[in-house]
């Protein structure tokens, strides 16, 4: 019998997922928190997992960029679906980069949510991997299109997206990041974080750079959120894309 966790701060939420998907066939595990949901994957590897966003102290994002930067490949391929009212295209594509591999936004259907859960485990679906690198790639290239100013909105379609990324953007700030403004900006960071980002610009791949350095894939994504809040962009991932199309093009 496949096994769910379910994660959500909301008591009743949690009930009720819990409640159709143990009639759906599913074993059920619940997380009332981001911290309750990273202690249960280490007691227990799921099938499957629903990830509320909003919840406080360890939210959904944390929970996510840890499951995906786990060094147990059971763990990191773990497919997650965040159910969440945050339904932004900026948080769907948010979400589609940083590991998710669909998005769901509260309120939703419940009888939708097992259909999804059934398609995500059907023996003969896509692996994580496969279905993680498909959101990755689309929800990159949307990026791209959005800043290059072309018409991004995809058809309603429906109600189960793709995953999370649409804060308002902030043009002043995202565009003094130009390839003319880099060095300048590089040349601010401290030590560490100026380390970081001249071998992303060198086209090292996070894994390598924190095997040299000694660290976790999770700590050099640390870094790289505290200089993409310097140039306000959203997260590590976005400032690596950013970075890339950057320095392509000089």
């Amino acid at each position: 019998m496949p096994t769910v966790l379910v994660v959500d701060d909301e008591a009743d939420i949690l009930e009720v997922l819990q409640i159709t998907l143990e009639h759906a066939g599913y074993r059920v595990l619940t997380a009332s928190d981001g911290a309750e949901a990273l202690a249960a994957v280490q007691r227990e590897i799921p099938d499957a997992m629903l990830l509320d966003v909003g919840m406080p102290n360890v939210d959904g994002w944390q929970v996510l960029e840890q499951i995906k930067a786990s060094n147990s490949a059971a763990l990191a391929q773990v497919p997650v679906v965040m159910v969440t009212a945050w339904s932004s295209d900026q948080d769907r594509l948010r979400g589609g980069i940083e590991g998710a591999v669909q998005y769901l936004g509260k309120p939703f259907d419940p009888n939708e949510v097992v259909e999804v859960i059934n398609r995500l485990l059907d023996p003969d679906a896509p692996s994580e991997p496969e279905l993680r690198r498909k959101v990755q790639q689309t929800s990159l290239e949307r990026i791209a299109r959005q800043e290059r100013g072309g018409d991004d909105e995809p058809d309603a379609g429906p109600r189960v997206h793709l995953t999370r990324l649409d804060r308002p953007a902030d043009p002043p700030r995202e565009e003094a990041l130009t390839a003319a403004t880099l060095p300048a900006f590089v040349a601010s960071l401290s030590g560490r974080q100026r380390e970081v980002v001249e071998r992303i610009i060198a086209g090292e791949r996070v894994s390598a750079i924190a095997g040299d350095l000694g660290v976790s894939r999770s700590n050099v994504y640390a870094v790289l959120r505290r200089v993409a809040k310097h140039a306000d962009l959203a997260d590590g991932r976005a400032l690596i894309h950013r970075l890339r199309r950057l320095t392509s093009r000089s």
